[in-house]
């Protein structure tokens, strides 16, 4: 029993289990007026207004934290116009890429890496306006692959290197990767650049999905959805 617990309140742990902050999460009822209220427990020690703002605002920054909005998302047909393809025939290698939806409306990026002809890259673009990822924290995709390792990557209209960020696909295993936007790195045709200037959120006008790194072969990457974290 909390120290202080007023008796208007009756406490019903119905969500006893669950955890936020490290601190258990409890479910009150208003005997007045039925309403719920939702606090953690360990959180204070008496009931007080300076703790119950507290947790309000506790709760109401963990929400503000966590927003997303969908940059692919094919069950909700978000994000599947305005793609292209980008092999390494650019420079005369011939990998092949493909874009397709499967029966469960999952975005389906496959293909063959070759590394003939001095090549060995395929990829896809996704292209929007400029602004669309203005304050992205950082990227959240849930995939199912093949066991190789894929690129996110993010194009800025304005120069020629794109910052790329590597995610390992698990074979036949649908995972959920976090990219935080500090883990983007500038590439241009397989080189790194270590004094490029930073990337501007504002000016990002496509996001790719792209396998090279001579990972000879067949490659198949399914794609749930990729999410933009606020």
């Amino acid at each position: 029993k909390l120290d202080g617990e007023p008796p208007i309140l009756n406490r019903n742990l119905m969500m006893g289990l669950g955890w936020i902050l490290g601190f258990r999460h409890g479910e009150y009822i208003n005997k007045k007026n039925n309403n719920k209220v939702f606090v953690s427990e360990g959180i204070y020690d008496n009931w007080n207004p300076k703790n119950i703002f507290l947790i309000v605002f506790l709760f109401i920054s963990q929400y503000i934290g966590s927003q997303t909005f969908d940059i692919i998302n094919p069950e909700e047909n978000v994000g599947l116009s305005n793609w292209d393809i980008v092999n390494d025939d650019v420079m005369g290698g011939i990998s092949k890429s493909y874009l397709s939806l499967d029966e469960e409306k999952n975005l389906i990026f496959n293909g063959y890496l070759s590394l003939e002809n001095n090549g060995g890259f395929a990829s896809s673009r996704l292209y929007f306006n400029r602004e669309t990822l203005t304050g992205v924290k950082a990227f959240k995709i849930k995939c199912m692959g093949d066991g190789n390792i894929y690129k996110l990557r993010l194009r800025q209209s304005n120069r020629r290197a794109s910052y790329s960020s590597d995610f390992k696909s698990v074979k036949d295993q649908w995972i959920e990767v976090d990219i935080p936007v500090e883990e983007f790195q500038p590439t241009w045709r397989g080189y790194s650049y270590s004094d490029y200037p930073s990337m501007d959120m504002d000016k990002i006008s496509s996001l790719g999905l792209q396998i090279s790194d001579k990972q000879e072969g067949e490659f198949n990457l399914k794609i749930k959805y990729i999410k933009a974290v606020y």
